[in-house]
This record gives structure tokens, C-alpha cells and sequence, in this order.
């Protein structure tokens, strides 16, 4: 069971496009991330956790999600259906979120 202490912890406003979340840990919220008519987002390298929704996306097309660790009660809710995340990237070298090998994934 988990305890809400937010609403939203980080949310895009509309209209907006370009926006970077990077290295945070989002926790204890009813949704971690909000994603809401915006564009072209960079959600990478957080830890998306205890959350009711990790990430929330309405009307928000062609974000590049990666090297993210979600646990929540529902990792991701796409209320628009969308497809056309990018949900990785190209592999690379380096210590990714869970201490492994390569960049590139979520968890």
C-alpha cells in the first residue's frame, strides 16, 4: 500500500516542448510524472517509485523515455494511446540506473 503525499510531482505544462527531467527521484504521488500537450520530452536517468502512476502522458507525442527505474502500482498510463515514444535509445557503454553495463533501457 502505498501513501500519497502529492498529487503531481513533476508535470509539463501545455504547449510546451523540449522539456528535460533528468536525475530525480519521484516518489509517494498519485502520478510521478505528468506529461500533458507537450512535445519532444527527455525523461531519462530517474527513479520513479511508490508512485500510484510512474508516468502520464495526455497528448504528448515523440518523447524519448530511457535509463529510468519505475515501481510503482502502474508504471505507465498513456490515456491518449499513443505509440510513438521512444522507449529506449541506442545501447552505449556506461553505468546505467541499475548499476549494469549499458545505457539505453528502462527498468
Amino acid at each position: 500500500m502505498f501513501e500519497e503525499s502529492c498529487t503531481h510531482s513533476l508535470e509539463s505544462n501545455p504547449g510546451s516542448k523540449y522539456n528535460s527531467l533528468s536525475n530525480n527521484t519521484i516518489s509517494k504521488c498519485n502520478t510521478g510524472i505528468w506529461l500533458i500537450e507537450s512535445y519532444k520530452n527527455v525523461i531519462e536517468s530517474n527513479f520513479v517509485i511508490e508512485n500510484g502512476v510512474g508516468i502520464s502522458s495526455d497528448f504528448s507525442p515523440a518523447d524519448q523515455i530511457f535509463n529510468n527505474y519505475f515501481s510503482n502500482i502502474v508504471n505507465v498510463n498513456f490515456e491518449d494511446g499513443q505509440a510513438s515514444h521512444a522507449w529506449n535509445t541506442t545501447r552505449i557503454a556506461g553505468k546505467n540506473i541499475i548499476d549494469g553495463l549499458y545505457i539505453g533501457e528502462n527498468y
